[in-house]
């Protein structure tokens, strides 16, 4: 009996997009991020810098990727931090994606040449214009820290 899901878990979804795009050329590896505690009470962070993409990797033609993963109902929109990292890659030549779905990834592999050719770099993710369109150039904007 095949299970069908209506609406996989992230994680679900990040591994059947890992899967596709891999056999598919793209050179890709799970980003995972976290705080991790030892034995000792020690405490280490690990996954930076802070909204790093779920995904990360190379393209066919050899650009960065970053991926973002979401559900297809729920939390689809990426967070603030998320969303200015794949700033940062797309105004850096790479490829910026959110997926929530492998038709999602199927969609990005069959336009990746209008990326590689110096097309646009945004797949599915709303990013706001200040942060693209600043002198011609995509800049997001710094955040201060207050104190």
């Amino acid at each position: 009996m095949t299970r069908v899901m209506l609406n996989p878990l992230e994680g679900d979804v990040k591994a059947g997009i890992l899967l596709y795009l891999s056999a598919a050329g793209w050179t890709l590896w799970p980003n995972p991020s976290g705080l991790a505690t030892f034995p000792n009470g020690s405490r280490v962070r690990y996954g930076g810098p802070d909204g790093a993409a779920a995904v990360l990797g190379l393209s066919p033609g050899g650009l960065f990727v970053g991926i973002e993963v979401k559900r297809a109902k729920g939390k689809t929109r990426p967070k603030a931090n998320q969303r200015q990292f794949l700033a940062l890659v797309a105004r850096s030549g790479g490829i910026a994606a959110c997926l929530r779905s492998v038709e999602e990834a199927v969609v990005l592999h069959a336009t990746q040449e209008q990326f590689e050719e110096g097309g646009t770099k945004w797949f599915g993710v709303d990013i706001p214009k200040q942060w693209t369109e600043v002198r011609g150039e995509a800049h997001a904007p710094r955040t201060q820290k207050s104190g």
